[in-house]
């Protein structure tokens, strides 16, 4: 039986040659990523870049402090969430073959204002979540995504049309928070992203987990 041919490896971007972002106001970081001085090169390369059987546990430390509750949902969007704190799901695989998503923000606790987590059920607004419109091409996203995007935590591979880009905006209040959104807005508007998922409590996709042909990955953190 012949041996599956392996995916190419690129080097991947360290974090070192990211540019270092000014401390100040998210309109300040933005009109410094207007354009950025430094470029990060980066290429498409599924499944190339952070160790599978690591990224899962490395993204979810990146996001979440130990005691945090993460809501998980697998093989649909629309299935129940899951939750448990970070420190319960750094001892479990997360195993899906249709996809699964988390929420990019740690939730209150385990029971929900509804059925599946939604704005009233975030504890803290931490992070936000930009996706592409279809039509702009892969290396494209990540050109964007690396040279126009500030405190970019993580990028994720979805398997499917593209990336998500995982924002840290660390909002205090909900000022702050609408603050770093509508800042984001501006930003991308002319980037290609598509605002709909745009907010704190959006969910990303969930690495080393299968969606169709491909596994969703994990290539920047």
């Amino acid at each position: 039986i012949p041996s599956k041919p392996k995916r190419p490896k690129p080097k991947a971007p360290s974090s070192a040659s990211v540019p270092t972002v000014p401390s100040g106001n998210w309109k300040s970081k933005v009109n410094w990523f207007r354009p950025s001085p430094d470029p990060v090169i980066f290429h498409h390369c599924s499944g190339g870049y952070i160790n599978h059987r690591t990224s899962q546990l490395r993204l979810f430390k990146a996001m979440f402090r130990p005691d945090e509750y993460v809501a998980v949902r697998t093989d649909s969007y629309a299935s129940p969430a899951e939750i448990k704190t970070r420190r319960e799901w750094e001892r479990i695989n997360i195993v899906s073959e249709s996809g699964a998503w988390c929420n990019i923000n740690p939730l209150k606790g385990t029971a929900l204002v509804g059925g599946n987590p939604s704005k009233e059920d975030i504890a803290i607004k931490r992070h936000v979540v930009l996706d592409f419109d279809d039509e702009l091409p892969l290396d494209k996203q990540l050109e964007v995504l690396g040279n126009f995007i500030p405190d970019l935590l993580a990028i994720l591979w979805t398997a499917g049309r593209g990336y998500h880009g995982i924002v840290k905006i660390g909002a205090e209040t909900n000022a702050e928070c609408m603050e770093a959104v509508e800042c984001l807005k501006e930003l991308s508007k002319p980037l290609g992203f598509d605002h709909q998922p745009l907010g704190f409590h959006a969910s990303s996709r969930v690495p080393n987990c299968k969606r169709g042909d491909d596994f969703q990955d994990l290539v920047y953190l």
